[in-house]
């Protein structure tokens, strides 16, 4: 059974504010059967990123899932949806992936679910049923953005990584260079 079948008994459960899903320009985000739920409802693609944060926190969203497939090209992405939900005060559901398992703490920052229509529905449901647990995951969550994921508490570490990486450019190609994401970094050569 898939999610999306799996979630449509949830509505009936425990009515949320309501289900939004913020749709990106692909279309395929919001299925029919989602958009047949009470109070559901696509918000249209904002373009402008300070106009799609503005649309995020207006929203007042309950709940939101960052689905993805655990394949090399996602386990090289960054947890940017859950500093984007956490910012907002929105909990989540994400895959449980690299990128958002360094950072959301399962029950505490976020919900981690695997790769299974059972264990995504078991982490919303969770959320759905339990509105203090959403409001608590909500909370410390934008507590833990806030702190430790602005521009402000990262700006001394960005000028350290910047300073120490103008000190050391290299003149020629680096033998060697690291590998990202599993393939090999194509080397600098500075002229």
């Amino acid at each position: 059974m898939t999610l999306e079948k799996k979630t449509t008994g949830l509505k009936s459960k425990t009515p949320l504010s309501k289900l939004v899903r913020l749709e990106s320009s692909m279309k395929y985000s919001a299925t029919e059967r989602l958009m047949r739920l009470p109070d559901s409802r696509v918000v249209e693609f904002q373009h402008g990123y300070g106009r799609y944060l503005q649309t995020l926190q207006a929203e007042a969203i309950d709940i939101a899932l960052a689905p993805l497939a655990d394949n090399p090209f996602n386990r090289c992405k960054s947890n940017i949806k859950w500093v984007e939900y956490s910012a907002a005060g929105i909990a989540g559901v994400y895959s449980d992936i690299p990128a958002y398992r360094a950072c959301v703490r399962h029950g505490e920052t976020g919900m981690l679910a695997g790769h299974s229509a059972d264990e995504w529905f078991k982490a919303i449901d969770e959320l759905v049923t339990n509105e203090s647990a959403r409001r608590n995951i909500a909370a410390r969550a934008r507590e833990e953005v806030l702190r430790e994921h602005t521009l402000a508490a990262r700006a001394a570490l960005w000028l350290e990584v910047y300073s120490t990486a103008a000190a050391q450019r290299p003149s020629a190609p680096v033998a060697n260079a690291p590998a990202f994401c599993g393939r090999p970094a194509r080397p600098v050569v500075s002229i």
